[in-house]
């Protein structure tokens, strides 16, 4: 479980005392808190849009004022991020590939490890489309299939393959890396050649 506290100035005796907590919450799979100010949100929406677009999306009010609710993220802000995230991606799974060297151990981990980190990016581009955003993974990647016409089937296969907790043959781990890495060359062409309409 992701936290986030906004409050409206940062002391050290705030991080203090929430340290105190760690023990306990992390036993009870809680992850330390994201502490910001308002102020900080407000000034660090343009660097990490799709992070402020996956909190805004899937967060749930416990406490105080919702400081998501309304907050404006810039396309062409979401845009430079989902290249810059997406090229990186493309290139972690190569040189991942090439240090694996045939280990299907360390080609599933690589895989099926790296599978949550792209959905933000995935729920960007839905964004960037003007598309809804859902929630649930499975949902991401049937929108994305009609919004782009691309075949997410691979990150489906992924998903299988985390909820299974097997090692696959090195034959199908190397056709998803080729599917893998062609998806992420048509996405990022068209990350590329998306136009910010004013």
């Amino acid at each position: 479980i992701n936290t986030l506290l906004v409050v409206k100035e940062i002391k050290v005796p705030l991080f203090d005392f929430i340290a105190t907590l760690g023990k306990r919450y992390g036993k009870k799979r809680v992850r330390a808190p994201l502490i910001m100010t308002r102020d900080y949100i407000d000034r660090s929406l343009e660097v990490f849009p799709l992070e402020f677009l996956e909190m805004k999306l899937i967060h749930q009010l416990v406490y105080g004022e919702d400081v998501l609710k309304n907050i404006s993220i810039g396309k062409a802000d979401v845009r430079l991020q989902c290249e810059r995230e997406l090229k990186g991606k493309l290139q972690h799974i190569c040189q991942g590939y090439i240090k694996a060297m045939g280990s299907r151990t360390a080609l599933t981990d690589l895989f099926v490890g790296s599978l949550s980190g792209y959905f933000p990016v995935l729920h960007g581009l839905l964004f960037l489309y003007d598309q809804k955003m859902p929630r649930e993974k499975s949902e991401v990647l049937f929108a994305l299939e009609k919004c782009l016409d691309i075949d997410m089937s691979v990150y489906k296969k992924l998903l299988d393959l985390r909820a299974t907790d097997v090692y696959p043959p090195f034959e199908v781990l190397r056709d998803v890396f080729e599917k893998l890495y062609r998806i992420l060359e048509i996405v990022i062409k068209k990350v590329d050649e998306f136009e910010i309409k004013p």
